[in-house]
């Protein structure tokens, strides 16, 4: 199995796992914030999705032979204009807008989507990822 080919692997169960976990949840389960600074498993899901939706733009332009690189895809993200969408402040989402170095007391108190709109992204971020892990070569 080539690292290309297990890294892929890699990408779908874990995405797969998340998605089960994620889907037997209730709304308010999924939204629930215990207290300040402690962000919602929807934040979570936010995130998860936000890096996965990152890397399915970047990695087909990672290919080492120009002649072999996949066509680059635009972030959903930004193609979406899920951020207006959804009403978050798109500077305070953190480097890449991807929720990473954001303040935790921010990320606890974002107003994410519902859980069928959060999940459609989330699915089509990890989708994304995965099928451009496919066209990944070990070198």
């Amino acid at each position: 199995m080539t690292v290309a080919v297990a890294t892929t692997y890699v990408f779908r169960r874990s995405h797969d796992w998340i998605l089960q976990f994620l889907e037997v949840l209730t709304e308010e389960q999924l939204h629930w914030v215990e207290g300040l600074g402690v962000p919602s498993i929807a934040f979570h899901a936010w995130h998860t999705a936000r890096w996965a939706d990152l890397l399915q733009s970047c990695l087909p332009g990672m290919t080492a032979a120009p002649e072999k690189q996949p066509e680059a895809q635009p972030q959903i993200w930004e193609r979406d204009s899920l951020a207006p969408a959804w009403g978050l402040p798109s500077k305070l989402l953190g480097s890449d807008s991807t929720g990473m170095g954001m303040d935790d007391e921010i990320a606890a108190g974002l107003s994410l989507p519902s859980k069928d709109e959060l999940l459609r992204y989330v699915r089509e971020a990890f989708a994304g990822a995965v099928e451009a892990g496919a066209g990944a070569e070990d070198d």
